[in-house]
């Protein structure tokens, strides 16, 4: 069984919705960055946890070494994308 791509699903939508969106790089098959109507954005997956109400999700610190405008997180919940965070990104990575 393949695993869903989060961030791949969310670029979809949004090209059905008429945003420019190309996934640039991947890792592993997985889609790690991705340009958002010409914003450089880091995509990154979580998963929610409904008993505690909380996100939960690991960092490739490395990331810290580039460059980028956003940070793109795909919330994911009981197997379907549920929120999507935008956020810029010297603010997740300054955190």
């Amino acid at each position: 069984m393949l695993a869903t791509k989060w961030a791949d699903q969310f670029c979809s939508q949004a090209k059905s919705n008429g945003l420019d969106c190309v996934v640039v790089n991947r890792v592993n098959g997985w889609p790690e960055t991705v340009t958002i109507d010409g914003w450089q954005c880091f995509t990154k997956s979580v998963s929610y946890n409904a008993q505690r109400g909380l996100y939960f999700q690991g960092i490739d610190p490395k990331k810290l070494e580039e460059k980028g405008d956003f940070v793109l997180v795909c919330g994911v919940a009981i197997g379907k994308l549920r929120d999507i965070f935008v956020i810029p990104w010297a603010d997740f990575f300054g955190t």
